[in-house]
């Protein structure tokens, strides 16, 4: 057993390592693209007001 333990461990730990860089890809990717709009938002406000 012990065995086996150590063999899915490194298999587990490489899982969770490609899931964990995955969510904070998608959300740098929001992020990203939160502050792409807002910089539009705030250009675009004097227009608006005219």
């Amino acid at each position: 057993m012990t065995q086996t333990l150590s063999r899915t461990s490194p298999q587990a730990e490489s899982a969770f390592a490609k899931t964990q860089s995955q969510f904070f890809t998608r959300g740098n990717a929001v992020e990203e693209q939160v502050l792409a709009t807002e910089a539009r938002e705030v250009k675009a406000a004097p227009l608006r007001a005219r």
